[in-house]
């Protein structure tokens, strides 16, 4: 649940600094796998999708890449720039 918390929390800000709008306040779990992380040792990496808009009519998916505890990469789908 902590890292679902990290990610939902991960997920407003980047939305905030990429001037777009954070739907449903919430992400969801897509992917569970293992991975080393930077150490060697194996931890969950984990693939959170969440939906965001800019114009309030079309919904676009984002991502957070999170390895253990700790995100990898947040990225956004290509979407249109008002």
């Amino acid at each position: 649940m902590r890292t679902k918390e990290m990610a939902n929390r991960a997920a407003e800000q980047h939305c905030k600094l990429m001037e777009v709008q954070f739907l449903d306040q919430t992400v969801f779990l897509k992917k569970l796998n293992l991975k080393r992380n930077s150490h060697g040792h194996l931890a969950f990496m984990r693939e959170y999708y969440f939906e965001f808009t800019v114009s309030g009519e079309d919904r676009y998916f984002g991502r957070i890449f999170m390895v253990g505890n700790r995100i990898e990469n947040i990225n956004l789908d290509p979407h249109r720039i008002h």
